[in-house]
C-alpha cells in the first residue's frame, strides 16, 4: 500500500535523473518543474494538516479542565442553586451592602476538584453526599473515575457541603482513600462537645459522626498543621504541594497550592461564596464566615496574590467552568477566563 502511494514520486524522480543524464539543464526541465510543484503542494498539505492537528489539541482541553505539567485538574459539579444577596454581610462596613442590586441573583453551587498525577487520584473536598442531593458520584462516573480509584481526599474545612460525601449509608464513599485535614480544623470540629450547649451542637455533630464512621471502617485520617508542605505525602507527584492557612471562614480553613515548573493552581475552598459581588467588594463576607474580620483579610490577601502572579484558581462556590485567573480592577478584582 505504501509503495503504491510513493510510486508516482519514484517514477517522477527517475525521469528527472534520466533527463539530467542526457545533459539537459536540470533546473529548467519540465520534469524538474513538475517535481518541485508536487513537492510544494505536499509541503503545503503537511503544514495545513499540522495546523489542524494543533487546533484539535487546543480544543481537546474542555472547560473546567486544565493540565499543568504532569498534573491533570478537573472541576466536578456536585450541586447547583441560585444565590442572592441574603447571605452577604459586612459588619465592619454595612454601607458596602448598598452596592448590591436589590434583585441580584446568580447561579452558584458546590464544586469538587479532581487532581490526577501518576498513581494518585485525589479529591479536594467531597461535596454534600448523594443522600443530601450531591451529584459528585455521577460527575466522577462521567469523568470515568471510580470511587475505588480515589487515593486521597484533602478537606479544606468541616462544613457539611465539603465533607458530607465522605460517607454514604454509614460506609466510606472512597474505600481506598486517605483523608487529610488541618489539625486546627479537627481540633475545633472533632472535639468533645459535652460542654457545649445542646442547641449549638449541630454544627459539630455531622463532622463527628462522619469521621467516627471513617475511623470505624479503618480509613486512614491524617491531620497536619495548616501551612505544611504536603509534597512528601506523594512520591509520584514531582512538584510542589503546599497547604496554607486561610482561617476566618472556619478556625482551621485551609487552602492548597500545587506548583509544577512555575505553573500554579490555587484551590481556595470558601474564600468566596458570591463571587460576582465579593470580587468587587472584598470586605463583604458571607453569613457562613465564622470570623468575618479574619475572612475578609484572607480574601484580600489571596486575591491580591492571585492577581499579581496570574495563577489559575479553583473554588468550591464559583460559576462554571470553575477555573480562571484573577485580575485587578479598581479597588476590586475580576475573573479572566483561561
Amino acid at each position: 500500500m505504501v509503495y503504491l502511494q510513493i510510486k508516482p514520486w519514484l517514477d517522477l524522480f527517475r525521469r528527472v535523473m534520466y533527463t539530467h543524464t542526457q545533459g539537459v539543464s536540470l533546473i529548467y526541465t519540465t520534469c524538474f518543474k513538475e517535481f518541485i510543484m508536487r513537492l510544494s503542494f505536499a509541503l503545503m498539505f503537511i503544514a495545513a494538516a499540522f495546523t489542524i492537528a494543533l487546533a484539535g489539541c487546543a480544543k481537546a482541553q474542555k472547560p473546567g479542565e486544565i493540565r499543568l505539567g504532569p498534573l491533570e485538574i478537573k472541576i466536578l459539579a456536585d450541586a447547583q442553586f441560585d444565590r442572592d444577596a441574603a447571605i452577604l454581610v459586612s459588619p465592619e462596613n454595612p454601607d458596602l451592602l448598598q452596592n448590591i442590586p436589590a434583585d441580584f441573583k446568580m447561579v452558584s453551587g458546590v464544586s469538587v476538584i479532581l487532581a490526577k498525577c501518576g498513581n494518585e487520584t485525589v479529591l479536594f473536598d467531597a461535596g454534600l453526599g448523594k443522600e443530601s442531593g450531591g451529584k459528585l458520584l455521577d460527575s466522577l462516573q462521567e469523568a470515568q473515575v471510580s470511587p475505588d480509584d480515589i487515593t486521597a481526599v484533602f478537606i479544606t474545612h468541616l462544613h457539611f457541603d465539603h465533607f458530607g460525601g465522605l460517607v454514604q449509608g454509614g460506609k466510606p464513599s472512597f474505600p481506598n482513600a486517605t483523608v487529610y485535614l488541618a489539625q486546627e480544623e479537627a481540633d475545633y470540629f472533632l472535639r468533645d462537645i459535652s460542654d457545649i450547649p445542646e442547641q449549638e451542637r449541630g454544627r459539630f455533630q455531622g463532622a463527628i459522626t462522619c469521621f467516627a464512621a471513617l475511623e470505624s471502617a479503618g480509613i486512614p485520617i491524617v491531620k497536619f498543621p495548616s501551612g505544611s508542605d504536603l509534597t512528601e505525602y506523594f512520591g509520584d507527584w514531582k512538584f510542589s504541594f503546599k497547604s496554607e492557612q486561610a482561617f476566618g471562614h472556619t478556625p482551621g480553613h485551609t487552602i492548597y497550592r500545587l506548583n509544577s515548573d512555575g505553573k500554579e493552581i490555587l484551590i481556595w475552598g470558601d474564600i468566596l461564596h458570591v463571587i460576582d459581588i465579593q470580587l468587587s467588594w472584598t470586605d463583604i463576607s458571607a453569613t457562613y464566615d465564622m470570623d468575618t474580620e479574619l475572612a475578609k483579610g484572607v480574601r484580600r490577601r489571596v486575591l491580591e496574590d492571585a492577581a499579581a502572579r496570574s495563577i489559575v484558581t479553583a473554588g468550591s462556590h464559583t460559576t462554571a467552568p470553575g477555573l480562571f485567573r484573577i485580575a485587578k480592577k479598581g479597588d476590586g478584582f475580576i475573573r479572566k477566563e483561561l
